[in-house]
């Protein structure tokens, strides 16, 4: 009987989420595999382009300034952690690695409002490569008060009578005679009873309003436009579009068509990102991957990266867009 709960249980907010998708339900980035305990690694290039035409910007020298960064999630429960590892040219090779550090999601989140910008595509990157959506939508809850959570759209009574229902299961598989206590879900007196009916066949997740369904043509999509934010979502949930106007002005993402780049995981084929000062980047991935990981080979992994920055030595200052650490 406990595990025909536990179905239950599970069942009814999947089926909320599936045809009244909330914020957070379209922040899971749920396309992707789930990633549980596994690393996931992430190899970015990342460059400059006209606002205008979308194309690279060149320095006055004639060469593209390039940043290449590998972000691995080490998602132990020990002790998770994200690896950024930059390097001097696209070869993401150990002989061109310049500098290896780790990057503290409590550290970035207590950062003041003056790094938004850095704030936003870490939790960006966290969502996309990591398939978490509580970061940033903590982030952006600050910026804009309209957006809830799962649990703050958690409908109170419902989930009462639930518990109340897990709670007479227990004792009936203990040994108590079920004839003997009143089931929750069918109460003895008849208005009770109607009541019950009436909160057992609402969602476990209320309606999320700020959240709506459009068409435009053949296409549907999800869309939140609120004061200081909107964000765009395809018909398989997944992030096209957001702005998010903040003290210093407007921060702007787009990003394209979803790619598999491996047999598990999907990446957009580019994210064009405008900064505060409106200059704007594109982000191309070159490599996206899932593997099961342990402690000692992540410990050894970092002290290889910091030995190779260490004896490469080199002095080439990499030029980071500002939202890069």
């Amino acid at each position: 009987m406990l595990k025909n709960l536990s179905l239950v249980l599970l069942f009814i907010p999947f089926v909320a989420q599936a045809y009244i998708p909330n914020v957070e339900s379209l922040l899971r980035n749920g396309s992707n595999a789930e990633i549980s305990t596994n690393s996931v690694v992430a190899n970015l290039l990342i460059y400059e382009i006209d606002p205008v035409s979308n194309q690279k910007v060149l320095a006055k020298d004639g060469i593209i300034q390039e940043s290449s960064i590998k972000f691995l999630f080490y998602n132990n429960d020990e002790r998770p952690e994200l690896i950024q590892v930059d390097y001097a040219d696209e070869s993401f090779n150990s002989k061109n690695l310049v500098e290896m550090k780790r990057v503290n999601f409590n550290n970035l989140a207590a950062m003041n409002a003056e790094f938004v910008e850095k704030k936003l595509f870490y939790y960006l990157l966290d969502m996309l490569v990591n398939n978490s959506g509580d970061r940033i939508m903590g982030f952006l809850k600050q910026y804009e008060s309209a957006l809830k959570t799962n649990e703050e759209l958690m409908d109170a009574e419902k989930l009462d009578l639930l518990n109340k229902y897990k709670r007479y299961l227990e004792q009936v598989s203990e040994g108590n005679q079920e004839e003997e206590m009143e089931n929750p879900l069918r109460p003895q007196d008849e208005e009770k009873r109607k009541k019950i009916i009436e909160i057992y066949k609402r969602n476990l997740i209320k309606h999320d309003q700020i959240v709506q369904r459009k068409k435009q043509e053949d296409i549907f999509s999800f869309i939140v436009n609120e004061n200081n934010i909107y964000m765009q979502f395809n018909d398989n949930h997944e992030l096209k579009e957001m702005r998010l106007k903040v003290l210093g002005g407007e921060i702007k993402v787009t990003l394209g068509r979803y790619i598999l780049m491996s047999s598990e995981l999907l990446f957009p084929e580019f994210i064009w990102i405008t900064d505060l000062t409106g200059r704007k980047y594109e982000i191309k991935i070159k490599r996206l991957a899932m593997f099961p990981d342990e402690i000692s080979a992540h410990r050894r992994r970092i002290e290889r990266y910091q030995n190779a920055a260490k004896e490469n030595n080199i002095g080439t200052t990499i030029i980071k867009p500002a939202f890069i650490l």
